[in-house]
């Protein structure tokens, strides 16, 4: 068993080194995302300086709101596409260099240069974007 004084020693060394990590991102990421949800549950606008407790109407309202639900589905259907899709494709590349091909070598090289295949997700995720939501544009 470890003596008290080796465990208060490294306790205090392990605070020192951590205190300053933990202390950041609880200021910068636990605090904010605490007062984000709190202020769900009132009736902020965020410019004044009322803030009305009005609990789960917020909440209420959003589910009864058929644009968000509408926005959910298109949501979905975009992470879908884009995930899934994406990384089909992404398999079935990678299948097709390491299966032994001619070029093999050629392949691997140029999918090693991924500066295309980053833009090219980048533009069908762009254009699928601004064709799915074009039509919610038009409609107001």
């Amino acid at each position: 068993m470890l003596s008290e004084k080796g465990l208060w020693t490294r306790l205090r060394t392990r605070l020192i080194f951590t205190g300053p990590t933990l202390f950041a991102f609880a200021t910068v990421m636990i605090i904010p995302f605490l007062y984000g949800i709190y202020l769900t549950f009132t009736n902020w606008d965020g410019i004044a300086i009322d803030q009305n407790f009005v609990g789960w109407d917020n909440y209420i309202g959003v589910f009864k709101d058929t644009v968000f639900w509408k926005s959910f589905g298109m949501t979905l259907e975009y992470v879908f596409i884009t995930v899934v899709l994406t990384n089909a494709v992404a398999f079935l590349l990678a299948y097709a260099v390491t299966r032994g091909m001619k070029a093999q070598g050629w392949f691997r090289a140029g999918f090693s240069c991924r500066i295309w295949w980053v833009e090219s997700c980048l533009v069908s995720s762009g254009s699928l974007f601004l064709i799915r939501y074009s039509s919610l544009r038009d409609k107001k």
